[in-house]
């Protein structure tokens, strides 16, 4: 054998070589160990500067204004909780904008710092509205938006009353689409006008007689109240509260003479009439609701809240006094309860046996259809179109 091809090594160098491996064996893993806890430890500080708040006060608010879309919108929730936390703003925003100059308004979730004098923001709007509840306001402020979400940068939020799960059965897909997009859109609140569109007493007034969404929230760059209100006077301490926004939108010269007799500021009313969706509403355009079978009588239609404002009393009255089952007319009823009970059939019986005790003992009262059941939005011009008269003689409109 060639002797060149083998290495023979000293036992005692073998032996310090060998401690000396596993002494930097040890090092090693110590060091690995040290770099893993910094790499942690830095992870923790980041996720801090990202999430921890900078106003925990604010936060909670933001936090709270979400609890409204639980039953709305799975999705829509988790965003907003989302936004709450990343628009904060967080520590880490404050520690950039310092650094930095300020994006133009709508770039940024929030601007922490003015821009330059000279400079003009493209205003955008935050429409507050009880969009998910069903009733005036609702109905109102949905035909509002459905057009500016078209036109103008425009964000929702419910506000105002509570969500009514069986009218949000009935919402149209499209309505619904809109308004879940609407509630997810990013704004910045130093270049938003925020119309709150509701009663005044759940305005931030500067708090809320009740639970509901902030509005006008502190950071708005221009608060403006949408309501109305159907009486001839105002109800106390309306005008104080009214007088504390920027400007008052009402649907009508009525609402004018009303308000400012009960001390609202003149310089900040301003009438501007109710929104008509056309394409929603257009008799050309659409089949009557196939919900007669056939029946050829004279149909008369009535749709409203059931309370005694909408004067669903004096309505039986006239429709009893005047007709009775021999005639060939049908009155429909499409209402549902509003803070009300809701066994309608009994409350009309009662009504027909106190009111006119010969023709309900007699069987002689006319025949009256009530449709109380879950309807899409996009359906009611279509009952609209399958009447041949609307009826109400409601005791007092807002929108009049």
């Amino acid at each position: 054998a060639d002797p060149t091809k083998y290495k023979l090594e000293d036992p005692r160098k073998s032996a310090e070589t060998a401690k000396a491996g596993e002494g930097k064996g040890r090092m090693s893993k110590t060091s690995t160990g040290v770099k893993g806890l910094m790499v942690f430890l830095w992870c923790v500080s980041v996720a801090a500067l990202l999430i921890l708040p900078a106003n925990p006060g604010q936060l909670a608010k933001s936090l709270s204004s979400c609890t409204s879309l639980r039953k709305v919108d799975a999705k829509s929730f988790a965003l907003c909780l989302y936004d709450a936390v990343a628009k904060g703003p967080s520590l880490l925003n404050h520690l950039y904008y310092k650094l930095y100059p300020p994006f133009p308004f709508g770039s940024q979730p929030e601007v922490l710092m003015p821009p330059p004098e000279d400079w003009v923001p493209s205003l955008s709007a935050k429409w507050f509205a009880p969009f998910f509840s069903g009733g005036g306001y609702s109905s109102e402020a949905l035909s509002f938006v459905n057009y500016l979400s078209k036109k103008v940068t425009l964000g929702v939020m419910q506000h105002g009353d509570s969500v009514n799960e069986q009218y949000l059965r009935g919402m149209g897909i499209q309505a619904h689409k809109m308004l879940s997009d609407a509630t997810r859109k990013r704004l910045d609140p130093k270049a938003t006008v925020e119309i709150c569109h509701s009663e005044p007493g759940a305005w931030s007034v500067p708090t809320p007689m009740y639970p509901t969404s902030e509005c006008p929230t502190p950071q708005g760059l221009y608060s403006v109240g949408r309501t109305m209100f159907e009486t001839d006077r105002l109800p106390e301490g309306w005008a104080e509260r009214l007088n504390r926004m920027d400007e008052i939108w009402v649907p009508a010269r009525f609402h004018v003479t009303t308000f400012l007799a009960g001390g609202v500021d003149p310089s900040k009313i301003h009438i501007v009439p109710e929104a008509v969706d056309t394409e929603l509403f257009d008799p050309e355009d659409m089949d009557p609701l196939e919900i007669y079978d056939g029946d050829h009588r004279y149909k008369f239609l009535s749709v409203f809240k059931w309370e005694e404002r909408k004067g669903w009393d004096v309505l039986l009255r006239a429709y009893f006094s005047e007709f009775s089952e021999k005639d060939d007319v049908l009155l429909t009823i499409r209402t549902y309860a509003y803070h009300s009970e809701s066994n309608f059939r009994e409350q009309i019986d009662a009504f027909g046996r106190k009111e006119f005790p010969d023709k309900a003992e007699s069987g002689s009262l006319p025949a009256i259809h009530l449709l109380t059941k879950d309807m899409d939005v996009d359906q009611m011009p279509r009952l609209y179109k399958a009447n041949d008269a609307f009826v109400l003689p409601s005791r007092g409109e807002g929108w009049r």
